[in-house]
């Protein structure tokens, strides 16, 4: 296991902010990519061929949803937020990052 997928999964501890605790899972949701045009590239891309997939009309707001996160958290971190382990990290970053 690699020490970022160690990292991701371990608990959030609390940091002091101005105003306000954050955590460490925060910051990483709230980090640039480390390329915002490779990021903002890939999230038009992977938005203007959604309508490419067979049955898009039919889906769910639920599977809407969960395909716009998905895109939404690869292209802020293609390596970490990818595929289905991927994307668990990224939906407990967004959550902790909501909560706050």
């Amino acid at each position: 296991m690699s020490t970022h997928n160690a990292e991701a999964n371990a608990p959030p501890k609390a940091v002091a902010g101005r105003n306000k605790v954050t955590t460490e899972i925060e910051q990483l949701v709230m980090r640039p990519p480390q390329n915002m045009k490779k990021a903002v590239e890939f999230l038009q891309h992977y938005m203007a061929t959604y309508d490419q997939q067979q049955g898009y009309e039919n889906y769910s707001v639920e599977t809407f949803v969960n395909d716009v996160l998905y895109g939404l958290g690869e292209a802020i971190d293609p390596e970490g937020h990818q595929y289905a382990q991927g994307f668990r990290v990224f939906k407990e970053k967004l959550k902790a990052y909501l909560s706050a």
